[in-house]
């Protein structure tokens, strides 16, 4: 009788009972490793890496437990060898790892997603807009500069946009730490490049012009400007002589220097224009100070109580 017939037997002998079911599989697992193009080994499929071993024991009625779960859908056990060349892996094997590689991949992938849409927001979430406040219609800044102490005293009717920028940038310390990049003897002295660039950025919105109410005399304050109108921002300068000229060009002063003028004079002009203003508003105070190191600053900048 052939192997495959006797197996046949062996089945029918199971299901009347008159033969244990484990018996049943060591006889079908060695029918199937015999005939392999023409009898499929169930056996194969409860374990994904069966062993000689196992069939032994299961022929001499030992009990074999089988972990599932270690053999199905995880890598074979070390004590287990390899699987026979040519043999393919049980197809319940194969749906249960591609279910356990697709759901890394998805948790992988999500990860990945959120992570780049808190970015996005991030990145593309506007800046909060400057506070813009109403100046008094006479108020004082105290300058504590390298040089020593400044005093302003702004009039707001002279220019009342300009007024109300300086006194929002003062409450706001926007000038702490802010360099006198511009320094021309006997013309002009000019800062208003914040230490951090963030905060040049967040600032650089133009005010509109104002009128010119008042000469630009000496010791006299007024914001800088481009030749295009409403360009003023966070640069202002201080008249280093009398720059009437500057008058039919809409400069218009927003105040004075009331004490402290000698100081200014002493503030250093080594660099003249040399700092390029786009690097310092790219940049800030990293640039200044690691090309013009000499420059002086302001300490602090507040409103006189």
């Amino acid at each position: 009788m052939s192997e495959v017939a006797r197996t046949g037997s062996a089945m029918r002998r199971a299901v009347s009972g008159t033969r244990p079911a484990r018996y049943l599989c060591a006889r079908i697992y060695y029918a199937g490793l015999r005939h392999k193009e023409s009898f499929i080994n169930p056996f194969r499929m409860l374990c994904s890496n069966p062993c000689r071993h196992t069939a032994d024991r299961l022929c001499r009625r030992e009990p074999v437990r089988v972990n599932l779960r270690a053999r199905i859908g995880s890598p074979p056990l070390r004590r287990h060898r390899p699987h026979q060349t040519g043999a393919s892996r049980p197809t319940a094997t194969l749906v249960a790892m591609s279910i356990s590689d697709l759901s890394r991949f998805f948790r992988a992938a999500g990860v990945v997603i959120l992570t780049v849409f808190a970015i996005a927001c991030s990145r593309s979430k506007p800046a909060a807009a400057p506070v813009e406040e109403k100046a008094p219609a006479t108020f004082r800044v105290n300058l504590d500069t390298s040089r020593g102490p400044v005093v302003m005293e702004i009039t707001r009717e002279l220019a009342p946009n300009g007024a109300d920028r300086f006194y929002s940038l003062v409450r706001a310390k926007y000038f702490d730490g802010a360099r006198f990049y511009r320094v021309v003897p006997g013309f002009v002295v000019q800062w208003g490049g914040a230490a951090d660039p963030a905060l040049s950025k967040l600032w650089d919105v133009p005010i509109p012009d104002d009128p010119v109410g008042t000469t630009n005399a000496r010791g006299t304050v007024t914001f800088a400007a481009s030749n295009a109108p409403s360009s003023r921002t966070t640069h202002l300068f201080i008249n280093l002589a009398d720059n009437q000229r500057l008058d039919s060009m809409h400069f218009a002063p927003i105040g004075k220097v009331v004490s402290g003028m000698e100081n200014v004079d002493q503030i250093y002009s080594g660099y003249g224009e040399r700092p390029d203003q786009q690097q310092i508003a790219e940049q800030g105070n990293a640039y200044l100070e690691k090309e013009f190191p000499n420059l002086d600053y302001i300490k602090t900048a507040r409103v006189a109580q």
